[in-house]
């Protein structure tokens, strides 16, 4: 209900489609057939955004195995300090995934809201635990971790010992060429039962404004426990856009 501050939002989920892409030989890594329900409620409330989100997630046919349901909640809330370019933003969520563990994250960031064409840096820190019982995690069959849990993609599967993943990150933007961004992030991942750890990570990106569209260089560089887990990725892409006042 727009202007209400509060929202309310049903979808019904029938078939999701794998990452292996529609020419994979095995149907069952084209796509899965599922019944799934998505509910999520919001409500502004001083000082930021409570959400609140049920999942139902029923598969069909060999997807049965990943029917699940999640039940969480999450707050969002930003301030604005002096300067009036400067904020804080802070995020806190929890879950509960039946019968498998719970998940909890904390992250914040601070920086210019409107940085200079040429400077602006923004921080941020965060902690995500993926709890496990040493047999069952919570999982994320449907989603990747590659935006939280770094970019080597160490972790498709949260360990049955679960995941904590405490990372810094540092990001601005740069005057080479037209202009562009960077990012720069540290992880450090252990186990939440028992403490193992399961190595360090590397993130770096680099933007840059190519008309009509982005130039991006990103990389991993995955440290784990022993030398045959390390792991450096590289990618190199070139995203044209249509459109949008170019």
């Amino acid at each position: 209900m727009a202007g209400s501050g509060f929202g309310l939002e049903l979808a019904h989920l029938a078939r999701v489609w794998r990452p292996a892409g529609r020419l994979h030989p095995d149907p069952s890594e084209r796509s899965q057939r599922l019944d799934t329900w998505l509910l999520v409620g919001e409500l502004e409330i001083p000082g930021g955004r409570l959400e609140g989100f049920v999942h139902e997630i029923g598969g069909r046919g060999d997807a049965r195995v990943l029917a699940h349901r999640n039940r969480g909640l999450r707050w969002y809330g930003a301030r604005r300090r002096s300067p009036p370019s400067h904020r804080i933003d802070l995020l806190l969520e929890a879950a509960r995934q039946r019968q498998r563990g719970r998940y909890g994250v904390a992250f914040l960031s601070g920086g210019r809201t409107r940085p200079a064409s040429g400077g602006g840096c923004a921080s941020c820190s965060a902690s995500s635990t993926e709890g496990g019982n040493g047999e069952r995690a919570f999982q994320t069959p449907f989603g990747s971790g590659h935006a939280f849990n770094g970019w080597a993609d160490r972790f498709s599967a949260t360990p049955a010992d679960g995941l904590l993943d405490r990372f810094a990150a540092l990001m601005g933007r740069h005057r080479l060429g037209n202009g562009g961004e960077w990012i720069l992030r540290r992880h450090d991942f252990r186990a939440t039962r028992g403490g193992r750890r399961y190595g360090s990570e590397w993130n770096a990106e680099l933007t840059f404004a190519l008309r009509p569209g982005l130039l991006r260089l990103k990389f991993a560089d995955h440290r784990g426990a022993s030398p045959e887990e390390h792991l450096a990725k590289l990618w190199l892409s070139y995203e044209i856009s249509a459109g949008g006042g170019r």
